[in-house]
């Protein structure tokens, strides 16, 4: 029997942690919240290696995969912006470098038709420093002992990775409306 489904399972049961790690940050329950986006920063790394390594990677996996990270980071960076457990600024950054790739996306689908553009290098560490961060702050709200500095750093790291992934993403996208072409983009 096939265990071909089980990256796709892995990351529906992502999806679902959401809620009830959102209503576990809003309720102050954030040893709760802490384990439930650990649990779904674990089963993201799961379901990846299973997909590359086993060969179970499909269609609905390259849609479902990064839709619960994005899913995970908005409800997240939206619920401890909203609770002021994290800079207000931060989560609008984080969710404007999100609006503006998929306003891209849009215009590129819209402008050309099918394209491809690869993930991209700095996308992926940005997407790691913000599930850090946000198990940073989720610790330190527990309250574990994490120095304030370390929340400072991390800030700092997820301003720098999310501005760098936003602006590599304009650039792929003005480079590829230059060039007429949005079916030919690899990953640089």
């Amino acid at each position: 029997m096939s265990l071909a489904w089980l990256p796709n399972a892995i990351s529906i049961l992502r999806i679902l942690l959401i809620p009830p790690a959102v209503a576990a940050m809003v309720t102050g329950a954030f040893g709760i919240a802490l384990g439930l986006v650990l649990a779904a920063a674990l089963s993201d790394g799961v379901d990846g290696w299973l997909a590359r390594h086993k060969g179970w990677g499909s269609a609905l996996g390259a849609v479902l995969d990064p839709a619960a990270d994005k899913l995970l980071m908005v409800a997240a960076y939206v619920t401890l912006g909203t609770l002021g457990s994290i800079p207000a600024w931060l989560a609008v950054l984080v969710i404007g470098r999100d609006a503006l790739i998929a306003a891209g996306a849009a215009w590129l689908r819209w402008r050309y038709g099918a394209y491809r553009v690869a993930a991209r290098r700095i996308s992926k560490l940005n997407t790691i420093v913000q599930a850090g961060y946000l198990l940073l702050v989720l610790a330190a709200l527990v309250p574990l002992p994490v120095p304030a500095v370390a929340v400072a750093g991390g800030t700092l790291l997820v301003v720098v990775t999310t501005l760098g992934s936003g602006l590599d993403y304009l650039y792929v996208f003005f480079r590829m409306a230059a060039s007429g072409n949005a079916s030919k983009e690899n990953e640089s």
